[in-house]
Parts: C-alpha cells; structure tokens; sequence
C-alpha cells in the first residue's frame, strides 16, 4: 500500500526524552471521561447537527472543543495526519498545565503553546484534557486498512513521523482495522466505509479538508467536488456517528488545501445542519454548482461562469462561489472579470487573500497569462500587500510561467531584504538553475546552507551534492570538498558519495587541497 498521501509531519522534539502518560496520568483522564460518550448526540448526517463549526488550523479545533466544554467518548479525527506527539520531558509539565486549563474552558493557553503542537499535538492534548477516551484515525484510502501489512504503518510513523519505535510497537491488525496506542492513547486506524463505533458511543468529529486532497493521491479516479463531497457526507451518514460537536478544519493557514477547495467548509456545514437535503434531487444550489463544475473539467469557461454568475444571484454572501467564478473567469483570460471576482470573494473572507496568488500561479502554469498578470496587478493588493511580498509573489508566478530569467531577476531583488528567507532562497536557487545561472545557483544553494545547515542536512541532502558539484565544475575545490563531506556524512553508502570520495582522494593525491 502506497501511503505517502499521510504526508504532514508530526511534531516530536529531537535529543529529548518522550515521555509516555503514566499511571497516574492515565487514571487522571479516565476520571475526567467517566462522563464521556453519556447522552448521545444527532446522528451526523442523518440528523440535524448544530455546533458545526469551521476552523483555520489544528490548534483552533482544539480550541472550538474546549470552549464548547466538548466531551466525548471517541474523536474521529478525518485527516492525512494523525496530530498526534510524544510531548518531551522538558515540556510535559507545561503540557499538563494546559490540559488542566483547556479542562476549564480557559482557552487563552492556546495562544502560548499553539506554535508547540500546530503541526503535531492537538489530539494528545485533547486526550490529556479528557475531552475523549480513544482515537479513530479515519485516513484517505480506499482499501480495507487491515488489509495491508502492519509494518507499513509502523514504518511510515517511524521514518515519516519520527516516532520512536517503541511508541508503536503494540499496533496489530484487527479485521478491517489497525489498532494500538500512541503515547498511551488508545487508536484505531479505519478508512470511512468502515468506521465504527461501540453502541453507546458518541464522539466528537474532526474533518480536515487536507483529506479531500489526499484521497485523489490514493484513488486515482477520485474527482474532487461537489458531487464527491455529498457523497462522503451521505456515507458518514451511513456510519451511525452520534455527535457532540463537529469541527471542519479549514487547513488555510496550514497552506494545506488550495483555495478552490475552501468552499466545502459551508457545504458541510450546510448538509450537517440539513441532512435531508442530501436526499435526491439535492437543492438547486448544489446541483447548480457540479453543473459549473462539471464544465470546468469539460473547459467549457464561459458555461462554467454563466452558472456561478446564476447562483451568486440567488445566494447570499457566499465568498467561495466568488472564488468559484474568478477561477472560470481566469482560465477564460478575461483578467478584470477575473480580479472582480476574487474581490468579491476577499470582501467577504479575509482568507481569500491567499486566493489571489495561488490563482496567479495556477493560471501561469496553464498558460493564462493575461489574467494572471491582472490578478497580481489588483490596484488593492498594493494598499493590502507590501511591495516586497507583492515582488516575491510576482517572482514566483513568472516562475510557475516558465520565464526563469524574469523570475529570478524579482526573487533577487527580494532576496536583499529578505537575506534569511530560507524558502525564498531555494525557489531563487531553481529560478537560476532553470535559466543556466551557476554563480547564481551557487549563491542560492550556499545561503541555504548557512541560513539552516541543519534542516539541509534533515531534508534537502541534496544541496549539498548540488552545491558541491557546482563548486567542482567551477574548480572551487575546497568548497567542493566540504560539501561533498557533507554529503557522505549523511548518506555514506549511496553511489554518489563514492563517487564523491573518489573525486575528494584525487585532488588531496594532486595535493589541491591541505591535509
């Protein structure tokens, strides 16, 4: 099984001691949920659910829970990634402290330890805060998780998540499921059809939107929108899930789902709220907008826009049906349209000022470069945005265009104001590489370096090699060699570092370097 679409990585500090829930701990949570799970709840999908509620990121879900006084005796936690950590040593005693202020809806913790647990922490620190007994981690996959061999998910949480081995030792297969703890936290791994809970169970659900995504990696044939997403609403539905509260995780400032997916977050709201709506036919609003997406896939634009243009006229202040028709507008070329649009949807979600770049470099990889260039010359964009930023993102839709030479003249210029911009540096590095600039590309690949040395040597090795040979080539033979070295440090069996220490032995034979 193919699993490399559970991509988020989890946050487990390094040269620190994992800390497991002991005992005490453990009994502290179980006292804490003893009312867990009591007094059922609406049947997702098949009764009217109220709280539903739309976040931007983890730490805000964990946040909507608490403040909701949210218990539960399962969370169904619908996500590419499980959230899960092993806190440290160092931070278990802050981590308990928060626990005990989320336990009295004293939210304002968040705000000192959301950067700890944002990418990795969210669902232990609920569990910590007895808001839930177990985990289901219902994951994007279209088999059977019991299916596929243990140790595929044991190694993808080790080698990906970086989880100690330890931590994941108990997980077995059980049926269609796998099961096991971690960091004492009981955890299902399920896909959707088979989801299950005990009778008598109730949970709090949890849907990250970065699922949607992930489910095209793991089902090739699988079409993102409208249409799909009822469909995953109504089989929910058909999992009998009693809910006490429903979070739908937005992942915008996880940069984790694209713009054009942002409007799933109303529609599930909408059909959680109103579930016989899902019946056939759906309302018109819906079957209105597949029919616009329908036409996108057929590149029939104009039919696309006609359609959301309708809706919009009948729908109140839905910002990501203005998205929907800026999106048909572009990939028509008609760039004022377009920019009209996405202002109508900015006015009504400040989020949707994301929109304006992704759409840019969208429309320059298709190829759309009237429109593209009109999205990033809004007139408002420049009272909203700094000139720097509005340079970057210039560089970086030029680049999507395939204009190497212009893109990496605007990334050069931001890249004297922004000396340290670790992620400015390496798309200035392929802007060069593209355009055949080697001192250029040596720059770039050298800032990297020693901006964060370490997170090279953790997930770009390959600037070392890259940076090396560029040396070499340009006979810098002692910069050439440190990076080699750097590079054989790291993977020391690989056939590039023999290669490499076969070149660094040449040049200390011919004496071109010291001792």
């Amino acid at each position: 099984m193919n699993i490399n679409h559970l991509a988020r990585s989890v946050y487990v500090p390094r040269f620190t001691r994992p800390v497991i829930l002991g005992a005490a701990s453990a009994l502290l949570i179980a006292a804490l949920c003893a009312g867990c799970g009591r007094g059922g709840g609406p049947v997702a999908g098949k009764n009217p659910v109220k709280k539903v509620i739309k976040v931007e990121n983890n730490v805000d879900a964990l946040r909507a829970w608490a403040a909701n006084n949210a218990r539960a005796s399962v969370l169904v936690h619908i996500d590419p990634s499980d959230d899960m950590a092993i806190f440290p040593a160092s931070l278990m005693k802050d981590m308990e402290n928060a626990a005990g202020h989320l336990r009295r809806r004293n939210v304002k913790v968040l705000e000192e330890i959301g950067p700890l647990i944002e990418r990795g922490g969210t669902v232990s620190l609920g569990y910590m805060a007895g808001m839930y007994q177990r985990v289901i981690w219902v994951i994007p996959t279209i088999r059977p998780v019991g299916e596929d061999p243990v140790d595929v998910y044991k190694k993808f949480l080790i080698t990906r998540r970086r989880f100690p081995a330890a931590a994941v030792s108990d997980f077995k297969a059980e049926g269609k499921f796998i099961t096991g703890t971690i960091a004492g936290i009981p955890l299902t791994i399920t896909r959707l059809a088979d989801l299950t809970l005990a009778e008598g169970e109730n949970a709090i659900i949890d849907i990250d939107l970065s699922y949607f995504p992930a489910m095209k990696l793991a089902n090739q044939s699988y079409r993102a929108g409208t249409k799909s997403l009822l469909e995953f609403i109504k089989e929910l539905g058909t999992r009998n899930v009693k809910a006490k509260i429903v979070t739908v995780n937005l992942s915008n400032q996880n940069n984790q789902v694209p713009m054009d997916l942002r409007f799933y977050g109303d529609v599930i709201r909408e059909a959680l709220a109103k579930p016989g709506d899902l019946a056939p036919p759906p309302p018109e609003k819906w079957r209105s907008m597949i029919r616009a997406e329908d036409s996108l896939g057929a590149k029939r634009y104009a039919s696309a826009a006609a359609i959301y243009d309708g809706i919009i006229g009948t729908t109140k202040d839905d910002a990501g049906l203005y998205f929907s028709l800026a999106v048909a507008r572009g990939f028509e070329d008609k760039g004022p349209e377009c920019r009209e649009a996405l202002l109508g949807a900015y006015r009504l979600d400040g989020e949707y000022l994301k929109g304006f770049f992704q759409l840019a470099r969208v429309l320059a990889d298709a190829g759309k470069l009237e429109a593209g260039f009109a999205i990033l010359e809004t007139p408002d964009l420049a009272k909203i945005i700094a000139p720097v930023e509005l340079d970057y993102q210039r560089g970086v839709f030029l680049y999507t265009a395939h204009k190497p030479f212009d893109a990496a003249a605007y990334l050069a210029r931001v890249a004297q104001q922004r000396p340290k911009d670790f992620g400015l540096f390496t798309i200035l590095f392929r802007a060069h590489r593209d355009a055949g600039n080697e001192k250029g590309q040596i720059g770039a690949l050298q800032k990297l370096v020693n901006i964060d040395n370490g997170r090279v040597r953790r997930e770009m090795p390959w600037v070392y090699a890259d940076l090396g040979q560029l040396y070499d080539r340009n006979n810098y033979w002692v910069n050439a060699s440190q990076m080699y070295e750097k590079y054989m440090q790291v993977h020391p069996d690989d056939s590039l570092s023999k290669a490499f220490k076969k070149r660094i032995d040449f040049w200390k034979a011919k004496k071109l370097l010291k001792p």
